[in-house]
């Protein structure tokens, strides 16, 4: 299989998952409230779906770029709210919470050098 289908398939996971979610998600009365970053949900959903619409399409070097810099964004507020939390509640938290978190927090640093791989040939 080549490196351009592999990483189009990558990205039509991608893409399947955000849609799922979307749906199941069944709020819609909230697509239009503000999020914790300021920005109302249905940009947080719809961003994330042009780019991977983009990158099944055509598998662009700009486009991996913008899913990458916007994964890296949710990454970090996603690794500061797990830090935070302990921070808080330390006294709470029981090994397996801490477990828990580390492979989170691995798994996110994983999948940051997998997408890096994946950079696309053309520019």
């Amino acid at each position: 299989m080549r490196l351009n289908t592999f990483q189009r398939i990558v990205y039509l996971v991608l893409l399947i998952l955000l849609v799922s979610k979307f749906l199941s998600d069944k709020r819609y009365e909230y697509l239009f409230e503000r999020s914790f970053i300021g920005l109302p949900y249905i940009l947080l959903y719809l961003i994330p779906f042009v780019i991977l619409v983009i990158q099944v399409l055509k598998n662009l070097y700009f486009g991996w770029l913008a899913f990458l810099i916007m994964y890296l964004f949710v990454s970090v507020f996603l690794i500061v709210d797990i830090v935070k939390d302990f921070g808080l509640s330390y006294r709470y938290q029981t090994i397996t919470d801490y477990l828990i978190s580390s492979i989170i927090i691995v798994g996110i640093g994983l999948s940051i050098l997998f997408f890096i791989k994946i950079k696309p040939a053309n520019k």
